[in-house]
């Protein structure tokens, strides 16, 4: 007997001519057979205890940390959130505040919320854009106007590709002696590659996160932590991890996860130079179409320091990246990691093959007689608003709550998370009040997957 979820997955699977632009990186490919029961473990003699590892666990987080070249690596089968937590948790107590930027994934304020952490936000001059760039200077203001701040949380390279300057941020700290965090979910792949922009972990972070499932061949919720330097505690972060980890890991994950970073070292910058001959190559294909890649014209022009060519984001003047994914899903079986009306968002990966490439550069070539026929005008879209925050966000978990309809929201404090996910950046944090700018926005991306909202009703504080 099939159930529901196996159907689901196969109707999908049995196209054959199915192309994974989305994540995990590993694109339904695997040498390894990863899927079978016989590797379904539990902690027995021979097999090692995530929570207390003695034997060829902990050789292979030993053999992790030496291949990244730092202090100690962590496997986590949570995904990044996990190590997220983790970090934030080991080193503030409650009451405690700390610097982050307001576009930071839903899994920094679930941190906020678990101690009764203060956040200081980090507001950008895109107003939150999918492409602001935090920077050093900005980080050192934030240390001076609050000096009581125990560190700051960045994310670099960003869902869309962006990548900060680590390493002047990296010598704001130090000079203050604040803790950096740098969640990497989508960097797990930029030590294998000097072409690539340098990984956080060789750029002066304390703690680096990464999901070995986004770009590498791990299955999905594999994760690494890394501690990379002599502020941060092992022992501490190692007891909130097991805090926060289940019980019961998944054998198949974490050798899943040992056998992606290894597979990176031995022909990580092989294939790391084929996607990135990818991503010129698409680049180059298409000129004379209504098409560009957005992360080339942001680095170009030096709106972004640097840019991971693993994100394959384009965009077009004459159409809504709503109605491109629709016609690359059904006409040519091919998804998009992402999309939004400004665009779509292609994700390579260890397991991006050439077909995968001639098959996404053909569809845009085809469809651009579609585009100028059935031309569908872009709605303006609206920068992420600026949000005021009225109390904490942990303060609001023991408050009355009611719904209301999202259309009579404006003037109250929202209770719940509003995100649009993915990527997963909350346009509304609990305890921030709602406004006519807010209610725009969420307006305009209706037709997107919006968590939080339900049949256009919003929670709100009573």
């Amino acid at each position: 007997m099939k159930g529901s979820i196996y159907k689901a997955l196969q109707r999908i699977t049995n196209r054959g001519d199915y192309t994974r632009f989305h994540m995990p990186g590993h694109k339904g490919r695997s040498k390894d057979n990863l899927f079978s029961y016989e590797y379904d473990f539990t902690e027995i003699p021979g097999t090692d205890n995530l929570n207390s590892p003695e034997g060829p666990i902990k050789e292979a987080m030993g053999e992790i940390a030496n291949i990244y070249g730092v202090k100690k690596s962590f496997i986590l089968v949570n995904g990044s959130t996990v190590g997220i937590l983790a970090s934030i948790l080991s080193i503030c107590n409650k009451g405690d505040s700390f610097l982050i930027p307001r576009n930071s994934h839903k899994s920094v304020y679930s941190a906020l919320m678990l101690k009764e952490i203060n956040p200081v936000y980090l507001y950008n001059d895109e107003a939150n854009e999918s492409y602001p760039m935090v920077n050093a200077e900005q980080v050192e203001k934030a240390f001076i106007k609050h000096p009581h701040l125990k560190g700051v949380i960045i994310t670099s390279p960003t869902y869309h590709g962006i990548c900060l300057d680590v390493k002047s941020i990296s010598k704001v700290t130090n000079t203050y002696n604040k803790v950096l965090i740098v969640d990497e979910a989508h960097g797990a792949h930029l030590k294998f590659n000097e072409k690539f922009p340098t990984s956080s972990v060789d750029l002066g972070a304390d703690i680096v996160i990464q999901s070995t499932h986004k770009t590498l061949n791990s299955l999905n919720q594999g994760a690494l932590l890394h501690v990379c330097s002599s502020r941060i505690s092992t022992n501490v972060i190692k007891n909130y991890i097991n805090i926060l980890q289940t019980t019961s890991p998944s054998y198949p994950i974490m050798m899943s996860i040992e056998n992606s970073v290894l597979d990176a070292r031995d022909r990580g910058r092989e294939r790391l130079n084929q996607l990135l001959y990818y991503y010129n190559r698409i680049e180059k294909e298409l000129n004379n179409t209504p098409f560009y890649l957005k992360g080339s014209e942001l680095l170009s022009s030096g709106q972004v320091f640097d840019y991971d060519k693993l994100k394959i984001w384009i965009e077009s003047p004459q159409v809504s990246g709503v109605y491109l994914s629709h016609i690359l899903r059904k006409k040519y079986s091919i998804q998009m990691e992402m999309w939004d009306y400004n665009g779509v968002l292609a994700m390579m990966g260890m397991g991006t093959e050439e077909g995968d490439v001639e098959r996404l550069v053909y569809a845009l070539k085809d469809c651009a007689h579609l585009i100028e026929e059935y031309y569908v005008k872009k709605k303006k879209i609206y920068s992420y608003p600026i949000t005021k925050k009225c109390i904490n966000p942990w303060e609001v978990i023991d408050r009355g709550k009611e719904e209301v309809l999202l259309m009579e929201s404006v003037g109250r404090i929202c209770a719940e998370f509003i995100i649009p996910y993915p990527p997963g950046i909350p346009v509304l944090v609990p305890g921030e009040k709602i406004d006519k700018n807010t209610l725009l926005f969420l307006r305009n991306w209706e037709d997107s997957d919006i968590m939080g909202l339900n049949e256009k009703k919003i929670q709100v504080i009573k």
